[in-house]
């Protein structure tokens, strides 16, 4: 018999641990950054750590417990961030103790926050990993008294604009300092449109302010509760009608990733804007939210231990944008071989598509073909071309033929990754390119040609 109960209790522990996984089985997120890449973060953490004592309302939770608070460290852990943008942020202290717990085992995490007497009502911070990042600078923006433009006539004493200065900081990925990007943590009003339009304008005319600098990053990242009608994105305080977006410095990438419902109603998502030099250094170009089910939980769990939000991320490329990239975001607004910008579409129409245009440091959307000259010297056949040797990641090589048939062709000159063009193959070849900026390139043949046809062409590639 007793053999029979203990047999049967077994039975039951097993069952029941496969039920109910120990939690530090589950908080790996699934989805690990891609190589050369920084995740970054953002979540609003429900009034961290008071929820207990607030009384407008009846849906308050309890403060979490030390081992919620454990729980909530295992799950940052296991996002593989870098930089994680926080808001409702209330008791400071609290904030120190989770950056503690984080580091607990040999972790390198560190805050960035701003004290008011110790708490902070609806603050804002940043944590970040600084074995993954170094921090370069931080501040908090001060927007106190309101500030302008203030279409909505929002009164100067207004405090909330004071408790939810947003912070701001650029960073460097270890190993990779001159690749530099800005990230900007807000919360926005919870209840009154005019004040979060109020607060809309100003961050659009904060992040033009940054752009127009030209030491500042470009790379820009704006993350945060932007306290908008769920899931609609665009309803927040940087809705397309106040500028933010529709003028172009900001695009809105969060991803809904369908329903998010979590728990007796509808989840509260943050938010990730960022600046187009940023959107093109994204792995996708829209953001993802972290739901429950990927660790196979309940809304109501997840919200007791963490938040009534759900977080969200993007994965920001540390690689350097190629010449040709950057020349496609300056001249079509995004670096990606696609669209307008695509290496084999003509989009001016003069015979030059756009991997020639990058090439021969022409204007891509000016109809113009001066420059590209075909000559005979002394009966010997000589081609003149405009290259710019920024243009790193091409190789320009001159061809010769006598007859232009398949096959024919013999390479004389070549110039690769910028480097002085030079003769191949024992040509001989007489060449021009000097100079320390963009420079016209003439190759002229070594012996007059005898047949009765001879071509020169330039033949442009990618290494």
């Amino acid at each position: 018999m007793k053999a029979k109960i203990l047999l049967l209790l077994q039975a039951f522990f097993l069952a029941g641990f496969l039920a109910f996984p120990h939690p530090a089985r589950a908080q790996t997120f699934p989805y690990a950054a891609p190589a050369n890449h920084v995740r970054v973060v953002t979540w609003n953490l429900e009034n961290f750590n008071d929820r207990g004592t607030k009384t407008s309302g009846s849906n308050f939770l309890p403060d979490r417990t030390s081992a919620q608070l454990d729980l909530l460290a295992a799950r940052i852990k296991g996002f593989d961030a870098s930089v994680i943008a926080l808001e409702e942020i209330d008791q400071i202290p609290a904030l120190n103790d989770l950056r503690t717990r984080l580091n607990a085992g040999g972790g390198s995490w560190q805050v960035i926050t701003e004290s008011y007497g110790g708490f902070a009502p609806q603050q804002n911070a940043l944590l970040y990993d600084s074995s993954k990042v170094n921090l370069i600078s931080s501040t908090f923006v001060s927007t106190n008294p309101v500030p302008s433009p203030n279409p909505n006539n929002i009164p100067a004493s207004y405090s909330e604009w004071t408790y939810r200065s947003p912070v701001t900081a650029v960073f460097s990925p270890v190993g990779n300092s001159n690749q530099l990007f800005r990230v900007i943590g807000i919360h926005a009003h919870w209840s009154d449109p005019a004040i979060r339009n109020t607060e809309g304008y100003w961050l659009a005319n904060y992040v033009a302010s940054l752009l127009a600098k030209p030491a500042e990053t470009k790379n820009v990242l704006l993350m945060g509760d932007f306290n908008g009608a769920t899931p609609v994105e665009g309803q927040t305080a940087p809705a397309p009608h106040n500028g933010l977006v529709s003028g172009g410095d900001l695009s809105n990438v969060v991803k809904r990733n369908g329903d998010i419902t979590m728990y007796a109603g509808t989840a509260t998502v943050d938010h990730i804007y960022v600046t187009p030099a940023a959107r093109d250094r994204l792995s996708n170009p829209t953001s993802f939210v972290i739901r429950p089910e990927y660790y196979g939980e309940s809304g109501t769990d997840f919200r007791a231990s963490y938040s009534d939000h759900l977080p969200v991320f993007v994965d920001f490329s540390i690689t350097p944008l190629t010449p040709r990239q950057s020349w496609r975001r300056t001249n079509f607004g995004s670096a990606d071989n696609s669209g307008d910008g695509t290496d084999i579409n003509d989009f001016d129409g003069d015979g030059l598509p756009n991997l020639l245009e990058y090439a021969f440091g022409k204007r891509p959307k000016v109809p113009d073909l001066a420059g590209i000259v075909p000559d005979v010297i002394g009966n010997k056949l000589q081609i003149a071309f405009p290259r710019d040797p920024a243009a790193t990641d091409l190789t320009y090589t001159v061809q010769a033929s006598p007859s232009l048939a398949a096959g024919s062709w013999a390479d004389i000159a070549q110039s690769v990754g910028g480097a002085v063009t030079a003769p191949i193959n024992s040509s001989g070849c007489a060449i021009t390119d000097s100079g320390t900026g963009p420079r016209t390139v003439s190759v002229t043949e070594k012996d007059a040609f005898t047949g009765s046809s001879r071509f020169l062409r330039v033949k442009v590639s990618s290494p």
